[in-house]
């Protein structure tokens, strides 16, 4: 058996490399986790990625009952005093458990762990809270699948919203018009075009001036009525 001088290594007398390899493998094996440590250790981080939709959760009940007037006037107060959260911070997890428990309605399943990817952070929430239900759960599909599979980063989110937003949205299968109501404000009429005319519209619109596409529109129909 060859010997090694690992005078080098901490080691004060020679020592035979079988004698190593033991050595190697004992703290190898401790590093292993059992069954039991795994799923220990799986519930815990799990419970700390969950720590702000249980905290959002929590103070929107606190908010809604209004369970801090015993103490304190206004929610905003109570959670300065006894929490040290600004406003915004309390507003931002109350809006960011929203947007969990709306991304909860679809499955986009984690092949590793077979766990749904959800949000781990309220910093990849706060893009989405700005989005209508629907629209959130398209583009935390769409940030997943640019992140392959994994739980994208807030900057991948805000990336796939800017990129939304800078493009008309397409119904895959669309009515020739739309009727929606809203409370305030009466009913609009919703018209859908095809991308041909779409672009002729932003010409148009381009061209007279005019700051938003009805009002385009109502020119081109008071020409025409005058003609």
């Amino acid at each position: 058996m060859p010997e090694a001088d690992f005078g080098l290594f901490g080691f004060s007398d020679r020592c035979y490399l079988s004698d190593i390899r033991v050595i190697a493998k004992q703290i190898t094996t401790e590093n292993i986790l059992s069954e039991s440590e795994r799923k220990k250790r799986d519930t815990l981080e799990k419970t700390i990625q969950q720590a702000f939709q249980i905290a959002g959760r929590s103070l929107k009940v606190l908010r809604d009952e209004k369970l801090y007037r015993e103490t304190h006037k206004t929610f905003e107060s109570y959670v300065k005093e006894r929490f040290d959260f600004s406003r915004a911070a309390a507003y931002y997890l109350i809006n960011a458990s929203k947007v969990v428990d709306n991304l909860k309605c679809q499955q986009i399943v984690d092949k590793n762990n077979s766990t749904n990817i959800l949000p781990t952070k309220e910093s990849q929430c706060r893009p989405l809270t700005k989005l209508p239900p629907e629209q959130q759960r398209e583009v935390w599909r769409a940030a997943v699948k640019q992140a392959k599979g994994r739980v994208p980063s807030a900057k991948i989110i805000k990336e796939i919203i800017n990129q939304s937003i800078s493009r008309p949205t397409v119904k895959e299968n669309p009515t020739n018009q739309e009727l929606i109501y809203k409370p305030g404000t009466g009913i609009d009429y919703v018209v859908h075009l095809d991308e041909e005319t779409y672009k002729m519209l932003q010409d148009y619109q381009a061209r007279i001036g005019t700051a938003t596409k009805k009002g385009a529109i109502r020119r081109l129909i008071e020409n025409a009525i005058s003609e």
